[in-house]
């Protein structure tokens, strides 16, 4: 219903109507628009149009609602809704006024439900759940359920094939639970986001779904308790027969070595496949942790689709657990170094890039498949030459500007014509970059 229409058409529209189910964007809508505001009009004609389409709501077939703020007809969402099947809705500025009894439970039909700033009541929606195939909730800071209850909600939902889940702040007398997982062979699409890593191991611990094809686990924090190795179990092995699918599907993988985190994903040349994951995993700056977090079936999958690595943050390993994380990551075709704090790391890293190191009196190189280097931190001239000249091949290049114009000559002049392709891209620093940056000696 548009701004304009006026009290006296929309009540002439629902007499003619009769009994006929009803279809209700307010507002919006629940993805519509929301970077630009909602209108005074807007506000003002979807506040008019709620009086008149609330006592309708026996109707509501499908109804799709965003608005920003405090708006009258949450509390008229307390009446049963028997023949709704879908129902979206938005809150800007989340609900801060208790949990809503949501159709006081009585929507036998509901097969689509997203909720995004709206805390619910519970148990007394539960009955909401047992026919759901697709359930989204997020954004719900007050008044939010207890883990048990909303894993009570999603184990009443055995015909869900998709799931999300992201932002939602537990009651205060929530308790840490590991329940038995509950066989949900419906569900295909499972994303949990913004939760911390106990909460995010709960959720996924308590799901067996064999038909997994695509699956977003990305908690927020640091800490994954005292045990990172369970939540890394539970989220990587816990899932393997999906995750290696979506590896098969895979037009490239990457690896995102962060100092608190690895994120692994997938990526396919269908932007809108459902086959393929995005992880994140906790470590704890070792080398153990960091081997944990990077399974053979992930960096050495069957089927060797191109994996690219960034790095945003490392330890510094020793060179022996270089030489452990290096061999690990051998498939690795495409590195891009991005600034971290304090750039810590970075020469180590790219002086055993560059020297390798002598196995049974054979020399090894890292990353064997390597055909791509970019790089946007400052770094040691004399190790990118050296790097170049020991891993540079034929057709290799370099693009952007070194802050030391004679390196730069020097890595143009030093191009080998061995092996394959090199390409390195370094750029320009700033000049206030430049004068912070630590200066290195030649050696």
């Amino acid at each position: 219903v548009e701004p304009k229409v006026s009290d006296e058409t929309l009540s002439c529209l629902l007499r003619r109507s009769k009994k006929s189910p009803l279809t209700i964007t307010l507002g919006r809508g629940y993805h519509r628009n929301r970077d630009e505001g909602m209108s005074g009009a807007l506000w003002t004609a979807s506040l008019r149009i709620t009086k008149k389409v609330l006592p309708e709501i026996i109707r509501w077939q499908s109804v799709d609602i965003g608005v920003e703020g405090p708006h009258s007809i949450v509390r008229g969402l307390e009446s049963p809704a028997p023949i709704l099947e879908e129902f979206n809705i938005y809150i800007e500025l989340p609900w801060a006024d208790g949990g809503v009894n949501l159709f006081r439970g009585e929507a036998a039909r509901l097969r689509q439900l997203r909720v995004s700033g709206l805390p619910l009541t519970w148990p007394q929606n539960q009955g909401l759940f047992q026919n759901l195939t697709d359930l989204e909730m997020g954004r719900i800071w007050e008044n939010g359920p207890t883990l048990t209850e909303l894993l009570n909600a999603i184990h009443a939902s055995p015909k869900l094939q998709t799931l999300t889940l992201r932002d939602i702040v537990f009651s205060s007398n929530s308790l840490m639970t590991n329940p038995r997982p509950a066989p949900l062979r419906s569900l295909q699409n499972l994303s949990i986001t913004s939760f911390s890593y106990l909460h995010t191991q709960s959720i996924l611990s308590s799901i067996d779904a064999p038909g997994l094809k695509t699956l977003m686990v990305v908690p927020h924090g640091q800490s994954a308790g005292n045990d990172p190795f369970y939540f890394i179990d539970v989220s990587i092995h816990h899932f393997s027969t999906s995750i290696q699918s979506c590896l098969r599907n895979a037009r490239q993988v990457e690896i995102i070595l962060q100092l608190q985190y690895i994120d692994l994903r997938t990526s396919t040349d269908d932007p809108d496949s459902t086959g393929h994951f995005w992880i994140r995993l906790p470590h704890q700056s070792n080398i153990e942790s960091f081997e944990a977090c990077l399974p053979h079936f992930i960096v050495e999958p069957p089927h060797k689709p191109p994996i690219r690595l960034k790095v945003e943050g490392v330890p510094r390993f020793s060179l022996a657990e270089f030489r452990g994380l290096f061999e690990r990551l051998k498939s690795v075709t495409t590195i891009e170094l991005r600034p971290w704090s304090r750039n810590g790391g970075v020469d180590e890293l790219l002086h055993f890039m560059a020297s390798g190191w002598v196995d049974d009196g054979v020399k090894r190189w890292p990353f064997p498949r390597l055909t791509a280097l970019t790089s946007h931190i400052w770094a040691d001239p004399d190790l990118l030459v050296q790097l170049v000249k020991q891993r540079g091949g034929r057709g290799g290049r370099v693009q952007g500007r070194i802050c030391d114009l004679a390196s730069r000559e020097e890595l143009l002049k030093e191009l080998p014509t061995r092996v394959g392709r090199f390409h390195i891209l370094l750029e320009e620093l700033q000049a206030d970059e430049m004068r912070k940056a630590p200066r290195h000696e030649s050696h």
